[in-house]
């Protein structure tokens, strides 16, 4: 998968800063993620590198989270690590899996670049998908994972290979 944006930017609610200039680099340990989320179950794992990320959905046997809505990326059931990218191309290789028994579309992988919501698993796909993104963000990158539910099994998504 190739993903090209550019334009203006969408703020989100919680809106980051936009970070000036500078050349091409690798994420390294003073390009750690600028904020982590998590309004559900689950959690985020960064490298000390900066270079992978690893969410992992929340999966619960009782009630599932609180404003549930299955199926929808807009659900508030997230973990999601943000970087800031400074007009810079972002390229990643990402590595999808759920063991939700209703499948991938209870459980979504995506980004959102400079408020522009994209999901990158595919709903109606495998239990196991992968794939490699480029993508021109002005200011920022948000890595999400959506239980959607948070029930019937977990998903984890690893971004790998992350540079700017």
């Amino acid at each position: 998968m190739r993903v090209i944006l550019a334009g203006s930017a969408l703020i989100l609610a919680a809106s980051l800063a936009a970070c000036s200039g500078g050349s091409s680099e690798s994420f390294s340990t003073n390009r750690t993620p600028q904020s982590e989320s998590l309004t559900s179950p689950g959690s985020v794992e960064i490298t000390s590198s900066g270079s992978t990320v690893t969410l992992v959905g929340g999966n619960t046997t009782s009630g599932g989270c609180s404003g549930a809505q299955f199926g929808f990326n807009t659900a508030p059931c997230t973990v999601s690590a943000t970087y800031l990218a400074g007009g810079r191309t972002v390229s990643f290789d990402w590595n999808y899996a759920t063991s939700d028994t209703a499948g991938p579309g209870a459980d979504i992988f995506g980004i959102v670049v400079d408020g522009r919501v994209m999901q990158i698993s595919d709903p109606g796909g495998s239990l196991k998908q992968s794939g490699h993104v480029d993508i021109v963000a002005q200011n920022y990158v948000q890595f999400f994972l959506n239980c959607t539910d948070c029930t019937d099994g977990a998903a984890t998504a690893i971004v790998s290979a992350l540079t700017r």
